[in-house]
C-alpha cells in the first residue's frame, strides 16, 4: 500500500500550550422530553460505571434539555435515564443497545481520549473529483500532530494523494480532480508526536452517473454464486453424499464477473448484486428440514470460518476483480452477513460456547418459528448466536465490518433479520453508519 506522508511539526517542547483543538476528556449525556411531554421535576442517569449511584443532570431553561458530563474510561457502557423517581428510559437519541444482566439499556462506547481523532470538516463532489477538509483534534495529552496522509483507493489499488496542511488551524484540504466515473475511498490516517494514531477516517463516494444511486429505487438482482455460471472450472468442488439437486454445481465468482462484463445485467437495468454469503461454508452434508435428505452448504448459509473466502466460489482475487468490473460497470454489490447461527464447526461455537443460546429445534412441537423466533435452531448443526451476550455480538458487528470494508462492499443483507435481536440491526447499522457514512453516501 502506498502512502504519502506528510511531517506537520516539529515537538516544540510545550505541546499543550500550541494545542488549537483537543479533545474532551469526558463522555456527555443529555436528555429532553418528547413533543408534547412535560418537564419533569428531576432526570438522573445510572450506568454500568456505578449502579449505585445515580448522577444527576443539570437542566437548561433556554434550550430545554438536561445534560451532564462523566468521567468513563474506554469501554461499552450499559446506561439509562431515569425521569422522577423511577421512569427508567432508553436515550432516544442513541440506537446502540446492550444487555447487562437480563434488562436491556443503552450503550456507550467510550473510546480512548488520549488519542487524536479526525473527523470530517466539509466536502463536495462534482463530476469530476471531490473537495475535502478535514479537522484534526488531539487527544487528551495535548500532544501536537506529527504526520497525516490520505490515499486514494480505486479498484482494491491504493494511490498517494497530496493535500495541503494548514497548521495555524488543523486542517488539511484535499483537491482531486480529473476522476473517472466509479467508486473510490478517500482514506485519511494521522499520529501525533507521542506516535499515538488516530482512527483511519474513511469516506467512500462515486463520480457519474451513479453517484446518485438510492437504494429505495435500486433493482436488484440475486445471485446464488454457485448455481449461476461456472466461470472456473479449477475450483469445482467434489461431490458429496447431498441429494440430487442439493450439491454444489460450481457457480463462481468469476462466471457472475464474466456475466456483469457481457452486459447482462445491465440489460437488465439492473443496478445492485445481492450476493449469496461468500465466507467459508461447511464441508460435507447436513440432514435437511424433511429430516431425511442431505444437502451441502453450496447456498452459502453454513459458516465455518468468520473471515475466509470459500475456495469453492473462488479465491480473494476473483472476488476483488467481480467487485471492481461490476463498480465498472455501475452496479453495486451487496454482501449477505449470517448474524443468526454459525455451523457447528465454526470455532466461535467451539471456542466460546457461552455465545450461544441452548435452544428448541424451530417448528417441531412447543417450538414455533414466531413464539421462539430469538432461541430456536434452525438445524441442530446451526448454533443460534445469543445476541444478549455483548462479546458476540460486538464480534459479529466487527466481522460485518470486516466484509464491507476488505472487499469495498456497497451495502450488507442481513439474513434471518427475524431471528436477531432487534439490537443486532440497531447496532450493526449505527457502526456501518459511523464507519462508512461520514458524507452520507
Amino acid at each position: 500500500m502506498l502512502f504519502s506522508i506528510f511531517p506537520l511539526m516539529a515537538v516544540d517542547g510545550d505541546s499543550a500550550k500550541s494545542s488549537i483543538r483537543v479533545r474532551d476528556s469526558l463522555t456527555e449525556f443529555s436528555w429532553e422530553p418528547s413533543a408534547g411531554e412535560n418537564q419533569p421535576s428531576n432526570v438522573s442517569i445510572i450506568g454500568e460505571w456505578n449502579w449505585n449511584t445515580h448522577s444527576d443532570l443539570t437542566f437548561d431553561a433556554n434550550s430545554g434539555t438536561w445534560s451532564t458530563s462523566i468521567s468513563l474510561q474506554e469501554g461499552l457502557y450499559c446506561y439509562k435515564f431515569v425521569i422522577g423517581e423511577n421512569d427508567y428510559r432508553f436515550d432516544n437519541d442513541n440506537s446502540y443497545r446492550g444487555y447487562c444482566g437480563n434488562y436491556e439499556n443503552s450503550i456507550v462506547r467510550v473510546d480512548n481520549t488520549s488519542k487524536p481523532v479526525l473527523s470530517l470538516d466539509s466536502f463536495s463532489i462534482n463530476t469530476s473529483g471531490l473537495d475535502a477538509t478535514i479537522l484534526y483534534w488531539a487527544g487528551t495529552s495535548q500532544a501536537n500532530p506529527n504526520t497525516i496522509n490520505a490515499t486514494l483507493m480505486h479498484d482494491f489499488s491504493d494511490i498517494p494523494i497530496t493535500g495541503i496542511w494548514d497548521a495555524s488551524n488543523w486542517k488539511f484540504s484535499l483537491d482531486i480532480e480529473n476522476l473517472a466515473d466509479g467508486k473510490y475511498t478517500l482514506r485519511v490516517n494521522a499520529n501525533d508526536v507521542n506516535n499515538a494514531e488516530a482512527e483511519e477516517l474513511l469516506l467512500p463516494f462515486w463520480i457519474g452517473e451513479e453517484s446518485d444511486f438510492i437504494w429505495d429505487d435500486a433493482l436488484i438482482y440475486m445471485v446464488m454464486t454457485d448455481r449461476f455460471v461456472d466461470g472456473n472450472s479449477a475450483n469445482n468442488p467434489v461431490a458429496t453424499s447431498a441429494a440430487q439437486g442439493a450439491d454444489w454445481q460450481g457457480g463462481d465468482f468469476a462466471g457472475v464477473t464474466q456475466m456483469i462484463q457481457s452486459g447482462y445485467f445491465n440489460n437488465l437495468g439492473v443496478n445492485a448484486l445481492w450476493l449469496t454469503p461468500f465466507n467459508t461454508a461447511a464441508n460435507g452434508t447436513g440432514i435437511a428440514g424433511d429430516g431425511q435428505h442431505e444437502v451441502s452448504a453450496y447456498h452459502g448459509y453454513w459458516p465455518i470460518e468468520p473471515r475466509g473466502v470459500d475456495a469453492r466460489l473462488g479465491t480473494e482475487a476473483e472476488l476483488e476483480e467481480l467487485i471492481s468490473t461490476a463498480h465498472e460497470h455501475g452496479i453495486r454489490v451487496m454482501g449477505d452477513l449470517v448474524v443468526n447461527h454459525v455451523h457447528e464447526d465454526h470455532p466461535y461455537y467451539s471456542n466460546n460456547p457461552d455465545w450461544f443460546n441452548q435452544g428448541c429445534l424451530c417448528g417441531t412441537e412447543n417450538c414455533g418459528w414466531t413464539e421462539h423466533r430469538l432461541d430456536c435452531l434452525f438445524r441442530s448443526y446451526m448454533p443460534d448466536i445469543n445476541w444478549k451476550n455483548r462479546d458476540a455480538s460486538e464480534q459479529m458487528i466487527a466481522d460485518g465490518l470486516w466484509w464491507l470494508e476488505r472487499f469495498d462492499l456497497d451495502g450488507a443483507r442481513i439474513d434471518a433479520v427475524k431471528h436477531v435481536d432487534d439490537l443486532a440491526i440497531y447496532n450493526f447499522g449505527t457502526q456501518v453508519k459511523e464507519r462508512f457514512e461520514t458524507m452520507g453516501t
